[in-house]
């Protein structure tokens, strides 16, 4: 997530588009890549929520606006969201009342601590292979759960998800489906340890 570690000029460019967002609306945009249409059930998917333990501590790395923190709050001990800071900013401040969230852009403090779980949710999609290395070695060993929901291939480069995954995770279970507000493009839902 971070542009500067991007390899060439083009992914880097393309990164930055998140340190820019200023709006829901815009950031909706850039995390369905372009879908234009009426937006379906863009809290956590039930699909999603199904494969949680719903206990402990959970981190939502790539929070965004806080679509899955009104959720997450209701059903875990304490919830962290990291993302950039303009992005935290569109966190509406009522997701924060309940006093179990902590939201933030700090990557050193989400390293210090562990998690029971962490949800990757429309994130893995958007950042460049090399980074998601860099992200998955770093977090590999803050939890011993993830939950992965992701189209199959990173924006741009195409190149497949899964593989990447691997190489730091051993996949426990897998379904492949649609996303609701895009059935053009193939997602899966992974429940992976480390």
């Amino acid at each position: 997530m971070h542009a500067t570690q991007c390899r060439n000029g083009k992914e880097r460019q393309i990164m930055s588009i998140w340190q820019d967002v200023t709006d829901k609306d815009e950031a909706l945009d850039l995390i369905l890549t372009g879908y234009k249409g009426e937006v379906i059930d863009m809290p956590v998917y039930e699909q999603i929520t199904s494969k949680l333990e719903h206990k402990g501590s959970i981190l939502d790395f790539g929070c965004g606006a806080g679509r899955n923190l009104k959720y997450l709050k209701e059903h875990y001990d304490q919830v962290y969201g990291y993302d950039y800071p303009n992005m935290l900013q569109l966190v509406p401040r009522e997701t924060l009342d309940k006093g179990n969230v902590t939201i933030t852009s700090d990557w050193g403090f989400i390293g210090s601590h562990e998690y029971d779980e962490v949800l990757f949710s429309l994130v893995l999609q958007h950042i460049h292979p090399d980074e998601m290395r860099t992200i998955l070695e770093k977090l590999r060993f803050t939890s011993r759960r993830f939950i992965i929901h992701s189209r199959i291939w990173v924006d741009y480069t195409f190149e497949p998800i899964l593989p990447i995954l691997a190489e730091h995770f051993t996949i426990e279970y897998i379904e492949y489906t649609k996303d609701p507000n895009n059935p053009t493009n193939d997602h899966f839902i992974a429940v992976m340890t480390h």
